[in-house]
């Protein structure tokens, strides 16, 4: 995620771990106190949110501090070994994910064809999570996903982490068709306000983590990189523009899909109209910030840069699975448009528009 990253490729085989700049370097003696920062994050955000029963905001707490360790150890050799023992952990969390998609989607009701195709590309990402723990093929991935980009650990990382979410689509579709009756019965536990900060909490710190905060750059270079800056009179016709673009597109594509496709209309307006009958202003107001911040800080700001706009935006769609295809396939358009306001004005004008369009949603559903 980082474009600073020019450390050695995640597939090298000879580290010299002794080697690197002294100890009394200003930028190895920012890396220590920031992975001392971070590590105190871990321990705050990670243990309190299981503790407190926030299980995604204490998994994008961990992905941060990960982002934060992959950063130091391509800045200083010295916390190459340190590496090493930790970069088993996202492979395996997601071997362990994927084969629980895979159990679901086989032992669900769904029709043969679907049960099989759900269930391929489930084994398709245990398959890739397994061996993106070589480091040789975390490079390549990474290589293939971030073109002109030197491999490094970080950019490995993000490698992994961005495969995981392309691949999660179609089965956690799937799987999900399993789990809605249960949601749609009682959406409660997902719309708590505490549950809602504390995404909006964890997303923020992965996007800074996986920007090198504290370790690479300090908060006001990782802003900047994020592209979180003012919003002049220009970017105020855009945020206003961009939000009528969306609700122009969610109109047009809605009554297409009213049109030729009624049961998939149906399907998404029961998720939308149940998300707006178990929302109070309060809520509602949280969630437009939630996903409006936490999801274009992350993606928008952190990954297209990298990534490009349209990887960005089948990303951000794969994401968006309580949707019938249809749905997705708009969301997938609303991320372009998102993804071309970051571009040509800021991630704060994204956020902006994304937390302006979401809330209006909810509130006029």
């Amino acid at each position: 995620m980082d474009e600073q990253n020019q450390g050695p490729s995640a597939g090298s085989e000879s580290l010299d771990a002794g080697a690197g700049p002294p100890a009394d370097d200003p930028a190895v003696r920012r890396a220590r106190r920031g992975l001392a920062l971070w590590f105190g994050l871990l321990v705050a955000g990670g243990l309190g949110g299981l503790v407190f029963g926030q299980p995604e905001a204490a998994g994008l707490v961990a992905l941060a501090a990960m982002f934060a360790a992959a950063q130091a150890a391509d800045l200083d050799p010295r916390w190459r070994p340190a590496w090493t023992l930790l970069a088993f952990v996202p492979p395996a969390g997601g071997v362990v994910f994927f084969g629980y998609l895979l159990a679901l989607v086989v032992q669900g009701p769904l029709p043969a064809p679907q049960r099989v195709a759900g269930a391929g590309l489930a084994a398709a990402g245990v398959l890739v999570l397994a061996l993106s723990a070589m480091p040789a093929f975390a490079a390549g991935l990474a290589r293939r996903l971030f073109r002109g980009q030197a491999p490094s650990y970080t950019l490995g990382l993000a490698a992994q982490l961005t495969a995981a979410g392309l691949l999660l689509a179609v089965p956690a579709w799937f799987a999900f068709d399993t789990l809605k009756p249960a949601l749609l019965e009682d959406p409660e536990p997902l719309l708590k306000k505490a549950m809602l900060s504390g995404a909006l909490a964890g997303y923020v710190l992965l996007a800074l983590g996986g920007m090198g905060c504290w370790i690479r750059r300090d908060l006001r270079q990782t802003l900047a990189r994020l592209g979180l800056g003012p919003v002049s009179l220009r970017h105020a016709g855009i945020i206003l523009g961009g939000a009528l673009a969306l609700f122009a597109l969610n109109g047009g594509a809605e009554a297409v899909q009213h049109r030729y496709f009624p049961a998939l209309w149906k399907l998404d307006h029961e998720v939308t109209e149940l998300l707006a009958r178990a929302m109070t202003p309060a809520r509602i107001v949280l969630l437009g910030l939630s996903a409006g911040v936490g999801e274009e800080i992350t993606l928008r700001g952190g990954l297209q840069p990298r990534l490009g706009i349209v990887l960005t935006s089948l990303l951000f769609a794969a994401l968006h699975v309580q949707y019938s295809w249809f749905g997705m396939l708009l969301v997938f358009a609303l991320g372009l448009t998102l993804g071309l306001i970051r571009k040509h004005a800021n991630t704060t004008a994204a956020i902006a528009v994304h937390a302006l369009y979401d809330m209006l949603a909810v509130f006029t559903s």
